[in-house]
C-alpha cells in the first residue's frame, strides 16, 4: 500500500464516487438486471436444489478470515441419522458450529454479504436488531426459493427512508447452469429511536453475482461464482470513522465427482475461493467535520487479500463413512492511518502517516482434517471429527514509524510497530508459529418411533489469534496513550473444551412450523416440536481486549487497548417450542441465556446477550383458488443485562454500561397471489418502545463509542415477483 502519496489521489477519486454514487444503487441494480432479462433465453423450470451448487450457501463473502479450528465447518458425513441439512437461521440444533463466532472477537469488518431474498428483516434495521428468532418469511417464502427463471423484488422500510431492489436470473440446461443477481440499498436519512434520538444511519451498497456451473454427467459438477460487493457512505454513530467505501471481491472454483461406481473413494470434492477488499475509513467525508483547535482529519485504508481452499475425499470402511481433507489459507493485510500533519483547515490534507496501522501482515495456515460417522445400532449413532493445522504468521513493515506528533512512543522512542511490540509486551520477535489440535465427538440416539432424538459433544478447539489480535498497532501522541491499539504478537492461541446436550422432541403429526396440515380448523394435539440444549466451554487462554494497567506480561499503566489471554468460561441455554396449534393458526417460543465470565480476572466478559424469550403467532390460510395470505406477531422480551465489563480502569471497558430490559412488539402481514406475486408489509416496534441493543453493531476498535438506540416504530414493505 502506497504510504503518503495515496492519500490524496484517493480522496479525489472518493469525492467522484460520492457524487456519482449517492442514491444511484437501484439504479445499478435494474440496469445489471435489465441486461440479464434481455440475455438469458427461457427454460423449462426445475427444482432449485437440483440446479447445481445451491444459491443460498454463496454467501460467504465476508472479509473476516476464519482463523479457528483446523475443522472450519464440522460437515456431516451422510451416514444414517446424520444426513439431514441442518436448518438455516436460528433456534436449537443437534450439532452446532464448531466453534461459533464470539462477540468478543468481533471485528469492525463491513456488513456481510446477504442472501438476495431472504426478507426475514426489514431494510435498514439489521445493524441495530440481535434478535434471537427473527420472523417469519411468510407465505411467499415459496416464491423466493423456487426455480421459476427470473425474479424480481423490491422493499423500502422507514428506518433510514431505505430503499432496496433485488433481481435474479437463471438458465439451466442439462450440461449446465447460469445464475447471476444484483442488489441495490440505499439507506438516505437517518432514524429516530424509541426515545426520540435522532440516528444517522446511511449507507449505498451494490451487490452483484454471477454462478456458472458445468454438469456433463450426473456425477459430476463443476463450479464458478463471481460476486462483486461496493458500499460507500455507511454511516457509523457508534465510532469515530466513518466507513466511505469499501470494494469487495469474491470469486470461487471448484468441482465435485460423486457416487462413483467401484471405486474406493466415494465422492471428490475440490474448491479455492479468493477474497479481495480494499476499505477506507475516515472521519470528515460521511459526516461533517469540525475544524477546531486540536481537531485532526483522519483516514484510515486498510487492504486484504484472501486465498484459501480445500480438497476432501469420502470413502467408505466397513461400517464407517469416511472424510479426509485438506485445508488452507493465506492472508495478506496492510493498511496505514493518514491525518494532518498541521493544524486542521477547511480542506483535507492528508500529508502526514499518523501510524502503520497492519504493519504488511502475512498469515498462512494449513493441516490435514479427518472425519468419521457410523450407526452402532438403527437408533443410536456417532460422528467423529479430528484435524491439525499449522500456522505461520509474521509482519514485515515493523520499523516504519509515525511522523509529526505521532513519531514517538515516548521522549526518543520512534513509534514503530516494533517498539510498541516491545514497549507494551516486552518482545520484539513478530514471527510466530502455532500448531492447533482439535477434536470432537457427537453421540445421537433416537427413540419413541425416531420422534424424540438426544444428543451429547464433547470437543476440544483450538483458535488461533486474528491478524488484528496479534500485530495491530496504532499509535498515538504520548498523552494520549489511552487511545493506542496495541496487537500482541506474543499471544497463545485459544483453546476451547466444550460440552453440549440436549433433545429434539416432535409430535406425531409435526412437519414444520407453518407445515402441518390436517382437515378443517380443528387443534391439532400431535403437530408440535419442543428442542432443547444446554452448552458449556471453558476457554484457556482466551483472547481477550483490555486496558493496559501492569497485568502479567503487559508492562505499562497507561490505559491503552490491548490484548492478552485469559481463562473464560461461556454458558448457553436455549428451549424451543413450536406448535401448528390448527391449520391455520401457528405458535412459537424461544428463550435463551447467555453467561461469560473472565475467570482469571474474576469479572463479566463483555458482549454477553441478556436473557431473552421470542413470542411468535403465525395465521395463514388460501386466497380462494388463486393464492394464500398470512399474518402474525412476535413479542421480544428482553432481561436487563447487569453483568457488565464497563470500567476501563477496573476492566476491559468494552460493555458501554448496563442495560435496560425491553418489551418490542412487531406485527407482519402478507399475501401471494397465483405463485408469481408477494407481498409482504409490516409494522416493527409497534408500542415505539426506547431500547438498546446490549450487542448491537458497533465497533471495538475505538473507546469513544456510543450506544445506539434502536429504531423506534418503523414500518417496512417487500414485494416479489417471478416469472
Amino acid at each position: 500500500m502506497s504510504q503518503l502519496s495515496s492519500g490524496p489521489r484517493r480522496r479525489a477519486r472518493a469525492s467522484i464516487r460520492y457524487v456519482g454514487r449517492r442514491g444511484r444503487s437501484l439504479e445499478l441494480g435494474f440496469c445489471l438486471l435489465a441486461g440479464l432479462l434481455v440475455g438469458l433465453p427461457l427454460q423449462a423450470a426445475a427444482n432449485e436444489s437440483s440446479s447445481g451448487l445451491p444459491f443460498f450457501q454463496i454467501q460467504n463473502g465476508d472479509v473476516q478470515p476464519n482463523h479457528t479450528s483446523p475443522i472450519r465447518q464440522f460437515e456431516a458425513v451422510r451416514g444414517a441419522g446424520l444426513d439431514a441439512a441442518r436448518p438455516p437461521g436460528r433456534g436449537v440444533q443437534p450439532v452446532a458450529d464448531f466453534l461459533p463466532r464470539l462477540r468478543q472477537h468481533r471485528d469492525s469488518r463491513p456488513l456481510p454479504i446477504a442472501p438476495l431474498f431472504q426478507f426475514d428483516r426489514a431494510p435498514g434495521d439489521m445493524p441495530y436488531r440481535t434478535d434471537n428468532i427473527r420472523l417469519p418469511l411468510g407465505t411467499d417464502d415459496a416464491l423466493r426459493r423456487n426455480a421459476d427463471h427470473f425474479k424480481i423484488s423490491g422493499g423500502y422500510a422507514t428506518p433510514g427512508d431505505t430503499l432496496e431492489a433485488l433481481g435474479q436470473a437463471t438458465l439451466r440446461r442439462p450440461e449446465g447452469y447460469l445464475r447471476a443477481f444484483a442488489r441495490g440499498t440505499d439507506a438516505r436519512d437517518g432514524f429516530e429511536g424509541g426515545d426520540g434520538q435522532q440516528v444517522p444511519f446511511e449507507y449505498s451498497r451494490n451487490s452483484q453475482q454471477l454462478v456458472l456451473g458445468w454438469t456433463p454427467s450426473a456425477d459430476f459438477e463443476a463450479f464458478a461464482v463471481l460476486l462483486r460487493d461496493d458500499i460507500d457512505d455507511d454511516a457509523t454513530p457508534s465510532s469515530r470513522l466513518d466507513n466511505l467505501e469499501t470494494d469487495r471481491l469474491v470469486g470461487r472454483l471448484g468441482f465435485e465427482l460423486r457416487d462413483v461406481p467401484g471405486e474406493a473413494v466415494s465422492r471428490v470434492r475440490a474448491e479455492m475461493r479468493i477474497r479481495d477488499v480494499e476499505r477506507v475509513n475516515n472521519n470528515f467525508d460521511v459526516r461533517d467535520f469540525t475544524v477546531a483547535p486540536g481537531a485532526r482529519r483522519i483516514e484510515v485504508e486498510n487492504e486484504r487479500f484472501f486465498i484459501d481452499g480445500r480438497l476432501f475425499g469420502d470413502f467408505t470402511a466397513g461400517a464407517f463413512e469416511n472424510r479426509l481433507g485438506l485445508d488452507w489459507i493465506v492472508e495478506r493485510r496492510d493498511g496505514d492511518r493518514l491525518t494532518d500533519l498541521n493544524a486542521a483547515s477547511p480542506e483535507p490534507r492528508l500529508n502526514g502517516l499518523a501510524s502503520p496501522l497492519f504493519p504488511d501482515i502475512a498469515v498462512a495456515e494449513f493441516g490435514p482434517t479427518f472425519e468419521t460417522a457410523t450407526s452402532l445400532s438403527a437408533d443410536d449413532h456417532m460422528r467423529f471429527g479430528l484435524g491439525y493445522r499449522f500456522v505461520h504468521a509474521d509482519a514485515q513493515d515493523v520499523d516504519t514509524a509515525g511522523q509529526g506528533p505521532f513519531a514517538n512512543l515516548a521522549p526518543g522512542l520512534p513509534a514503530t510497530a516494533s517498539n510498541l511490540y516491545d514497549f507494551y509486551y516486552g518482545s520484539t520477535e513478530v514471527e510466530q508459529n502455532d500448531h492447533l489440535l482439535s477434536a470432537r465427538a457427537v453421540y445421537q440416539h433416537e427413540t419413541l418411533d425416531d420422534r424424540l432424538t438426544l444428543f451429547g459433544e464433547v470437543a476440544r478447539t483450538d483458535r488461533a489469534a486474528d491478524s488484528k489480535e496479534r500485530y495491530w498497532a496504532g499509535t498515538t501522541p504520548p498523552p494520549q496513550a489511552a487511545n493506542r491499539l496495541v496487537g500482541n504478537p506474543e499471544l497463545e492461541p485459544e483453546r476451547h473444551y466444550q460440552a453440549a446436550a440436549g433433545f429434539i422432541f416432535d409430535g406425531p403429526d409435526w412437519i414444520d412450523f407453518g407445515r402441518a396440515r390436517r382437515g378443517g380448523t380443528t387443534l391439532l394435539p400431535g403437530a408440535w416440536q419442543i428442542s432443547g440444549a444446554l452448552r458449556f466451554s471453558h476457554v484457556e487462554d482466551f483472547i481477550t481486549r483490555d486496558s493496559a494497567r501492569l497485568q502479567s506480561g503487559v508492562l505499562r499503566n497507561d490505559g491503552a487497548l490491548i490484548f492478552r489471554n485469559v481463562d473464560a468460561n461461556i454458558f448457553t441455554a436455549e428451549l424451543d417450542g413450536q406448535w401448528n396449534v390448527t391449520t391455520n393458526l401457528s405458535a412459537r417460543a424461544n428463550v435463551i441465556y447467555s453467561y461469560g465470565q473472565n475467570s482469571s480476572d474474576k469479572r463479566p466478559l463483555y458482549g454477553i446477550a441478556p436473557l431473552e424469550a421470542n413470542l411468535l403467532l403465525d395465521y395463514s390460510d388460501r386466497l380462494g383458488s388463486f393464492g394464500t395470505w398470512s399474518l402474525g406477531g412476535k413479542l421480544r422480551l428482553v432481561a436487563d443485562q447487569t453483568r457488565v465489563d464497563d470500567n476501563a480502569v477496573t476492566g476491559s471497558g468494552f460493555d458501554e454500561g448496563e442495560t435496560d430490559g425491553c418489551a418490542v412488539l412487531d406485527l407482519y402481514a402478507g399475501a401471494q397471489l397465483y405463485d408469481r406475486i408477494g407481498l409482504r408489509l409490516g409494522v416493527e416496534n409497534v408500542f415505539d418502545s426506547d431500547y438498546r441493543e446490549h450487542v448491537a453493531r458497533h465497533t471495538l476498535d475505538s473507546r469513544q463509542r456510543s450506544r445506539i438506540a434502536a429504531p423506534g416504530r418503523s414500518l417496512f414493505v417487500n414485494a416479489i415477483v417471478t416469472f
